[in-house]
């Protein structure tokens, strides 16, 4: 009986051997078709793309009255690492709309969301489409939004400066309905390492993030649509290049934008938040390296005597970017050092 149970036993496992095999097999055949069907797709879509290229051109439409207010869309932009420079290429059927009579004086726009800033100007050079069949070119399909960010090692700056004017772009100027589910791939193009809070970025998109540096291994690089720029309405602050610096005059930032921002942050890092009137709270922003509350001791004290509330101090040192939000989020008091003042939190 024994010997029946293992032979039975060892014809089983032969069998099921055979069988995973047999699976493995299949499998790499699907595999390889798989990798030969995306191959091709990728050959066929950089083939069509090149051709609209050789067809159409470059072609380009603007909105805005000055270069600090306008944005512009591309159909076939270019990008050359050599040259370090953006590439239009005319055809007969090139469109040109909303450009301004002299684009060089300073730019056509901005590529980030700090005003007149001459890091971040934009423009491109103007080539015959006669050129573009010389070059070895990499098409790079869909939509992608391109900018500078403009001090990516500073959480303040990435939110003010950055990801709040990319949010506020993709919102009302590209028209995007679903922030969660889009197409769209964005490019850092100021030249600048990812940091240390290049994850944030990444929340607005699907695609990876696209840095400028990883483009230096290509000849040159087409996008087959580009928004270039991020939108100024968001901002709020601007740090005194050309004035004393201080609150934007006029700004069109406002609470409404700020909260769908913060509701859309809260849910691409999964942060759930309780009723601040169950734990009311006053949280201070405390600064470790410079810019550093001297009697922050004192300040709390204070704050627990005249609003009746304790108080609990954070800072981006001790503290993870998603504890931050959620802790800041739930408070009812925001205290922070600087330009800004004490804040009761909606």
């Amino acid at each position: 009986m024994r010997n029946i149970n293992r032979i039975l036993n060892f014809a089983l496992i032969c069998m099921m051997t055979a069988m995973f095999q047999q699976y493995l097999n299949i499998k790499g055949k699907l595999d390889d078709e798989r990798r030969f069907r995306d191959s091709s797709n990728e050959k066929e879509s950089q083939r069509t793309l090149t051709e609209s290229l050789s067809l159409f051109g470059s072609s380009v439409w603007c909105n805005g009255d000055n270069h600090t207010s306008r944005l512009c869309t591309f159909h076939n932009l270019c990008y050359s690492p050599a040259r370090h420079e953006y590439m239009f290429f005319h055809s007969n059927m090139s469109v040109l709309y909303g450009l301004p009579e002299d684009r060089f004086s300073p730019a056509l726009q901005d590529m980030a969301s700090v005003t007149n800033h001459t890091m971040n100007y934009f423009n491109y050079v103007d080539y015959h489409l006669s050129v573009a069949k010389e070059l070895s070119i990499k098409m790079l399909p869909g939509t992608t939004l391109l900018l500078n960010r403009f001090k990516p090692d500073n959480l303040m700056h990435v939110i003010h400066d950055d990801i709040l004017p990319m949010f506020s772009t993709m919102r009302n100027e590209m028209k995007i309905a679903d922030m969660t589910s889009h197409g769209v791939r964005l490019a850092s193009m100021e030249g600048q390492e990812p940091g240390d809070f290049s994850a944030l970025y990444e929340l607005f998109s699907s695609h990876k993030l696209l840095f400028k540096n990883d483009l230096l291994q290509q000849s040159v690089i087409c996008f087959e649509k580009a928004h270039v720029g991020v939108s100024k309405r968001s901002t709020w602050y601007q740090y005194g290049f050309y004035e004393p610096q201080g609150p934007i005059r006029q700004t069109q930032a406002n609470g409404c934008m700020f909260r769908e921002f913060a509701a859309f942050m809260r849910a691409q890092l999964n942060i759930k938040l309780v009723n601040k009137n169950l734990k009311k709270y006053a949280v201070v922003i405390s600064r470790k390296i410079n810019r550093r509350i001297l009697n922050e001791a004192e300040l709390l004290m204070a704050v627990i005597e005249v609003l009746g509330i304790r108080t609990v101090t954070v800072s981006v040192e001790s503290h993870s970017i998603t504890e931050l939000i959620k802790i800041v989020s739930e408070a009812s008091v925001l205290v922070v050092h600087g330009s800004t003042k004490t804040q009761t939190t909606p």
